[in-house]
């Protein structure tokens, strides 16, 4: 059970209708229903009836609801002497880094930015290869992130219109590969090109995986022999050594010491600053957006 759960609950409670409670959680619904279900599960408890008519609380969830609300408002006063935004004149930030920010050189931008912040102190949190930053924005882990939108299969579940996007740049994808493989003698590849090889990417059911799983329904890629890992250092690894390959940006070519080969056709993937719209307008978001701004001219905000 989580603060976030119960600010859900209450604010299901309030609405009686989780499209428009998600609405105000700028959340999308499923991921609103999915969270309560959770709780609900974890309680062993049932604490809203959904039907045609509505949705109503039941006897038990008028009851949690109201020791909800005596939690969250302790919960909110504590953060306000004590929180994420203010710690005695310190702005605190939490800022996800995905592995493209830090493979393209963003990452060193955005430490070079704060050196220059007075008063701020940034946590920092490495989003893996089966991370999600959306997610970890929508339930109030970090305030920024810098990273790829998920893929599609995750994306259907998120409503973008919660979110801002600032793209900051595009990178084409490649065939990520040994640097001893004989791929690399080619200026380019095909798809075509990749079958037969050992496919190495994130655990089942990860960002990454699900990434993976579209190129292969889409280009017939889908190899008999998968490595899974959690961590992006045992993948570039199992990589360097020749034991399979995976698809990602040309950057990771010099970061990470392996090869990257284009594939063709074509495909660029943007690079994000994002926040959930309602920090949008703060000086925290404004000031990094603008800094990140200046120096990158492939950009558009959404």
């Amino acid at each position: 059970m989580t603060v976030i759960q119960l600010k859900y609950v209450l604010a299901v409670e309030k609405c009686l209708n989780f499209s428009k409670a998600a609405e105000t959680l700028y959340i999308s619904q499923p991921a609103l229903s999915a969270q309560i279900k959770a709780l609900e599960t974890e309680l062993k408890l049932t604490l809203f009836v959904r039907s045609p008519q509505g949705v109503r609380l039941t006897e038990e969830g008028k009851n949690f609801c109201r020791e909800a609300a005596l939690l969250v408002s302790a919960w909110d006063d504590f953060e306000k002497k004590f929180g994420t935004d203010q710690k005695g004149g310190i702005v605190q930030v939490r800022v996800g880094v995905g592995f493209r920010a830090l493979s393209t050189g963003v990452f060193d931008e955005v430490v070079n930015f704060y050196d220059n912040q007075e008063n701020t102190e940034v946590f920092f949190t490495f989003m893996e290869i089966d991370g999600n930053s959306l997610e970890y924005l929508q339930q109030g882990k970090i305030d920024l992130a810098i990273d790829r939108l998920p893929p599609s299969p995750i994306r259907q579940t998120i409503d973008l219109n919660y979110f801002t996007l600032v793209e900051l740049m595009r990178e084409r994808q490649c065939a990520v590969v040994s640097p001893n493989s004989p791929l690399i003698n080619r200026a380019a590849v095909q798809f075509n090109d990749l079958r037969g090889c050992r496919l190495i990417t994130g655990l089942k059911g990860s960002s990454d995986d699900l990434a993976m799983q579209k190129v292969g329904q889409d280009h017939d890629l889908l190899a008999e022999n998968i490595y899974r890992t959690n961590s992006l250092n045992v993948m570039m690894e199992l990589i360097r050594k020749g034991e399979g390959i995976t698809i990602g940006p040309e950057s990771l070519s010099s970061y990470f010491s392996v090869a990257t080969v284009p594939i063709v056709p074509e495909k660029y993937v943007p690079l994000y600053l994002m926040c959930l719209k309602q920090r949008a307008n703060t000086p925290t978001f404004g000031a990094l957006r603008d800094y990140l701004s200046s120096l990158y001219v492939n950009r558009s905000e959404l």
